[in-house]
C-alpha cells in the first residue's frame, strides 16, 4: 500500500510540474501545503478526484503568487478551464454542477481578456480571486481540501486598512465578506486608475501611434467596465459612450483635436459614474 501511494504521489507531482504549477521556487512549508491536495485518496488520471485535485492546486498556486506579488501566465488559466470542464462531466450533484459551471464561465472571461502568451498581473488575479473566493472555498469544502488554502484564502485586509471603521463584525463569515468588499474596492480603484491613465495618455499625445496590442488592451478594459462593472441602470445611458471611445482608440492617431477633447469629457464622466476621484484635472490642451 505504501508503494502504491508513493507511485500515485510521484505521478501527480509530474502532472503538476508539466502544468508549471510545481511551486519550484516556493518555501518548503508552502510547497507541502499545496501538495496536501494530492492525498492518499488521489485517483488515476481521468477521474473526478484527479481533476478536482488539479483545479484546487491551480487555484492555491494563483493565491500563493498573489501573496508574493507575482502574476500568472495565460496557459495556467487554460489548464484550469480544461480540468473544470473535465470535472463537470463527473458531477451528479445539481448544486455543485451549477457552481463549477459558474466558475468555468468566470475564468473563461478572465482568460479572454489577454493575449494567449501574456502574463496576468498579481493585481488582476487578486481582483478575480476576491470575486470568486467563496466559490473556490466551497469547491474545496466539497472535496475536503480546505487546508490547502490556509493563509491564502479568504483574502486578508491589505496593510493600512486594518483600522477601517466597520471591521468589528462578530460573525466570521460576515467579517470575511466585509474584508473582501474593502479589498475588492481598493483593487478596483487601482485597476481603474492604471487603465484610465493609459487611455488618457493615448488621447492627449497627438503624434503617438499606439501598437495593436495596446489598442486591444484598452478596448478590452472598456468592454469589461461596461459588461461587468457598470450598474445595469447606467448601461443604456452610457452604451454609446463606450462604443464611441473604442472607435476613437482604434482610429488613433488619425482623429481631430475636437474629438480628443470629446474623449477627455467622456473620461471625466466615467470617473464620476464609478465614484472615483480624478487625481489631477485633465485638460483639452493636447500636445
Amino acid at each position: 500500500m505504501e508503494t502504491e501511494y508513493s507511485g500515485l504521489l510521484k505521478y501527480d507531482k509530474i502532472a503538476i510540474k508539466k502544468s508549471n504549477c510545481a511551486f519550484s521556487d516556493s518555501p518548503k512549508g508552502k510547497l507541502d501545503k499545496a501538495m496536501e491536495v494530492l492525498s492518499t485518496e488521489a485517483l488515476s488520471k481521468g477521474t473526478e478526484g484527479h481533476h478536482a485535485s488539479h483545479v484546487l492546486t491551480f487555484f492555491s498556486y494563483m493565491a500563493y503568487n498573489v501573496v508574493k506579488g507575482k502574476g500568472v501566465r495565460q496557459h495556467l488559466l487554460e489548464r484550469v478551464i480544461h480540468h473544470l470542464k473535465a470535472l463537470q462531466e463527473f458531477i451528479e450533484d445539481p448544486e455543485l454542477n451549477v457552481l463549477v459551471k459558474s466558475m468555468i464561465k468566470s475564468i473563461h472571461i478572465q482568460y479572454e481578456k489577454f493575449p494567449k502568451e501574456a502574463e496576468q498581473s498579481a493585481e488582476t488575479i487578486s481582483l478575480w480571486l476576491v470575486c470568486n473566493q467563496a466559490s473556490i472555498l466551497r469547491l474545496a469544502e466539497c472535496y475536503r481540501k480546505q487546508s490547502v488554502f490556509d493563509g491564502l484564502l479568504p483574502m486578508k485586509i491589505p496593510v493600512g486598512l486594518a483600522n477601517v471603521a466597520g471591521t468589528a463584525i462578530q460573525g466570521l463569515r460576515d467579517r470575511n465578506l466585509a474584508t473582501g468588499e474593502r479589498l475588492l474596492g481598493q483593487l478596483f480603484k487601482g485597476y481603474f486608475n492604471n487603465k484610465m491613465t493609459v487611455l488618457i495618455f493615448l488621447i492627449q499625445v497627438k503624434q503617438h501611434k499606439p501598437e495593436a496590442r495596446g489598442i486591444n488592451g484598452v478596448c478590452c478594459f472598456l468592454d469589461d467596465l461596461y459588461r461587468h462593472m457598470l450598474a445595469d441602470s447606467n448601461q443604456k445611458r452610457y452604451h454609446w459612450v463606450f462604443i464611441w471611445l473604442k472607435k476613437f482608440v482604434q482610429k488613433l492617431p488619425n482623429v481631430k483635436t475636437s474629438q480628443r477633447g470629446r474623449a477627455l469629457d467622456f473620461v471625466r464622466d466615467l470617473y464620476g459614474v464609478f465614484g472615483i476621484n480624478l487625481q489631477s484635472e485633465i485638460t483639452g490642451d493636447l500636445t
